[in-house]
């Protein structure tokens, strides 16, 4: 399972790299439109737009060429001619993705944070430069954590639509678009059924401004994910056909 996730990290090191300068020369623009702007902050809303979707569906792309690949070459009966179990395989492929998400969305939020302090310093924000920082890891690092359980369970989530598609003989990449769909759809009526567990729950307080959140949905929603995957895992042993 290692040896295929570091096969994996190999295979996408070329997109990575370009995704990276991707981002670099994004934030480039950025801090050279902070110094032009009337209103500064306003520069930080095009990173904010241009990458906090975008990469989540790179991510889910990658991962969905990922696992096509291997059917479109016919490198199946290869792959699971080594001792590896379903899961393991998904977990490896999965993983890869996940590391490189985490390296973007990390690149990305130190440039962010440094374009935030930035923005709001040339704006004259009342915030010291210390209390800007302190917002950024206390703050920001709470909605980052959510941003990763929703990114983390949609790749699960992508899984289990695109072995639900392989179980068939034909028409597979409709059949696992449309159990994408269905599963967000079965996903979501179960978070419906859990509201007044979830309700009840604790929320997240942010440090600064009297605004909270409640963190519970996306956890159950990534244990769900976590379902999915294992799912997965046992229809690619046990129903999909090489």
């Amino acid at each position: 399972m290692y040896t295929l996730l570091k096969h994996e990290l190999k295979r996408r090191r070329l997109a990575a790299l370009l995704t990276l300068l991707a981002i670099a020369a994004l934030y480039a623009y950025t801090f050279r439109l902070l110094g032009r702007l009337t209103e500064p902050v306003a520069a930080l809303g095009l990173p904010a737009l241009a990458l906090i979707f975008p990469l989540i569906l790179w991510a889910l792309w990658l991962h969905w060429q990922s696992l096509r690949e291997e059917w479109q070459e016919g490198t199946t009966h290869f792959l699971f001619s080594f001792p590896l179990r379903g899961w393991q395989v998904l977990l490896a492929k999965g993983g890869a993705v996940a590391i490189y998400f985490l390296i973007f969305t990390l690149f990305s939020a130190v440039l962010g944070g440094a374009a935030l302090v930035k923005g709001f310093t040339a704006a004259g924000s009342p915030l010291s430069r210390e209390d800007l920082r302190q917002l950024i890891f206390s703050d920001g690092s709470k909605l980052y954590v959510q941003y990763l359980l929703v990114a983390f369970s949609l790749i699960a989530y992508s899984q289990l639509a695109f072995i639900l598609g392989q179980i068939s003989s034909r028409w597979q990449g409709m059949l696992s678009a449309v159990s994408f769909v269905a599963i967000f759809y079965l996903v979501g009526k179960l978070l419906a059924l859990l509201e007044p567990v979830i309700n009840l729950l604790p929320e997240v307080s942010f440090s600064f401004g009297t605004g909270s959140f409640n963190p519970w949905y996306m956890v159950a929603a990534f244990c769900f994910s976590l379902l999915a995957a294992g799912l997965a895992g046992w229809l690619l042993d046990h129903k999909v056909d090489f």
